[in-house]
Parts: C-alpha cells; structure tokens; sequence
C-alpha cells in the first residue's frame, strides 16, 4: 500500500510539473511580444528648417549612390563586354587552329576543297546533333542567348538588376528635389 500511494505521489508531482511548464509556456507566448517590444514615440514635429536640412541631405545621399552604382555598372560592363571579346576570340582562335591542322593533315594540294567539304560535314552534323538536342533549329539561338545571359549573370552576380535601381534612386531624388523645391 505504501509503495503504492509512493507511485500516485511521483504521478501527481509529474502531472503537476507538466502542468506548471504548459501554463508557464502559454502565457509566455501570450505575453512575449507584449511585454518586450518597444513603443514607438509619436512622431515629432519638425520644423521647416529641419526638414529642409533633412531633405537636401537625402538628396545628397541619393546623389552620391546613384554616382557609385552608375559607376559601377559601367564597370560591370566594361568587364562584361572584355569578356565577350575574349570568349569570341577564344572561338575564332580555336577555328584558326582547326583550319591550320586540317592545312598540315590534308596538305597544300587540294587543301580548300577538302577542307570545304570536311568543314560541310562538321556543320551538317552540327546541326544534326543540334536538331536531335534541342527538336529546332531556333533552339540553337536560344541556347546560345542562355549561353549570353549565364556569363552575364557570372559577370554582374549581385547587380544584375542594377539599372532598376538606378531608376528607383533617382525617381526618389526627383520626388525629394520636388518637395525641397516646396519648403
């Protein structure tokens, strides 16, 4: 009986623990944001001073950024486009050497000819494989923009869409420069 009514007693403080930890846990929850987020103050009133000082300093920030990020677009363009050149000349470098080795393989006989029907046969197959990839010819002018866009990104990465905010900067100097102009 003893041992018995010991097993109650450690059930009922267990129960009880529990118990005590939801009820804790609830009104946390309930009291959480309540008791620690800040109240914010009503706004004061400035005066037309201050808000013109406040103004011309924004116009200013905004000046200064929109300076840096048309900076760095230029840049990024300038890297973009060296880019470009190099990877086109890779390609035009590589068909030289082609030409070059098809030149000491065929020889200098009847070079042009066969190399015109060899360099035919590369692009018909070309083609053949381009057309089993991609099921149309026009997908071949897809790939080769994706092709375009993915070394962009590579390029711009983070400031891919810098030109849009370009455009939002100097939207907000223009509405900031407007309400300077009426204080």
């Amino acid at each position: 009986m003893n041992k018995e009514k010991n097993e109650q007693n450690v059930l009922f403080v267990v129960i009880a623990i529990m118990v005590i930890l939801l009820l804790s846990f609830i009104i946390e929850q309930i009291f959480k944001e309540n008791l620690f987020t800040k109240v914010d103050s009503p706004p004061q009133k400035l005066s037309s001073k201050e808000q013109k000082i406040l103004l011309e300093n924004e116009c200013r920030k905004l000046e200064k950024l929109i300076y840096r990020k048309k900076e760095l677009e230029r840049k990024k363009l300038i890297a973009f486009n060296t880019m470009y050149f190099v990877l086109k000349t890779i390609l035009l470098i590589l068909l030289a050497i082609y030409y070059y080795v098809g030149y000491l393989i065929i020889g200098f006989d009847d070079f042009l000819g066969d190399f015109l029907n060899w360099t035919g046969i590369g692009l018909v197959g070309f083609a053949l494989i381009s057309f089993v990839i991609f099921k149309d010819f026009k997908d071949v002018l897809n790939v080769i923009d994706i092709l375009r866009l993915k070394l962009k990104k590579m390029i711009y990465q983070k400031y891919l869409n810098i030109n849009d905010s370009i455009e939002e900067n100097q939207k907000r100097l223009e509405i900031s420069k407007a309400e300077l102009k009426k204080l």
